[in-house]
């Protein structure tokens, strides 16, 4: 199963499980167990995956950002026939690995992961109201479909737009329902879900 099928299946997904459900009383945002969970289970992945075996398509990725920190010009100095923008966002990667002194590869995969967490707390920040059984659900799943169901694909466009679309789909869902949403988390939201939408152009 590819990115791109993985995007239409989280999209019903989430839909499903974002519609708003009556919330049992006393306390339920105060258990805060999923979140702390998923955070650790987030520095896990970051351990477990820092020097994993990129597919092909970001070894390139990183490759050309590599040249155009060096001063190439991409479509001049670089046979592509891509939009530039997944390559321009290898340009910070590669100049914080030199930096750092590590590999292009592993600052990826931690980019990545990050990707993973805001799109995981933008989501956490949208359902804070549920259950704590309710939110850690739906972070399980959030794993799978994210994370556990994409390794082969890893890092590749359609891995970061899902990612950029999973709270996304969310903020539609909670809108369909009439449920509230601060503008600055409504903001975050669509400037993430724009940054991923914008590499598929």
């Amino acid at each position: 199963m590819n990115a791109q099928t993985e995007i239409q299946s989280a999209s019903g997904t989430l839909a499903s499980l974002s519609r708003k459900q009556p919330a049992p009383p006393g306390g339920v945002a105060a258990d805060r167990r999923p979140e702390w969970a998923a955070g650790l289970a987030i520095a896990a992945c970051a351990w477990l995956l820092y020097d994993m075996v990129l597919h092909h398509d970001v070894v390139w990725q990183l490759w050309i950002g590599r040249q155009l920190l060096g001063g190439a010009e991409l479509y001049r100095d670089i046979l592509e026939v891509n939009p530039p923008l997944w390559f321009w966002a290898a340009v910070p990667i590669v100049g914080a690995a030199d930096w750092l002194g590590v590999s292009p590869g592993s600052i990826f995969v931690l980019f990545m992961i990050g990707t993973f967490a805001l799109s995981l707390g933008l989501v956490a920040r949208l359902e804070r109201e549920r259950t704590a059984w309710e939110r850690g659900t739906l972070f399980a799943i959030l794993f799978v479909v994210g994370i556990a169901m994409l390794l082969e694909d890893f890092g590749q466009r359609e891995h970061f737009t899902l990612l950029a679309s999973i709270p996304y789909v969310a903020l539609i869902a909670r809108r369909s329902e009439g449920s509230p949403v601060s503008v600055p988390l409504a903001l975050a939201i669509g400037l993430l879900a724009a940054a991923g939408f914008a590499l598929k152009q």
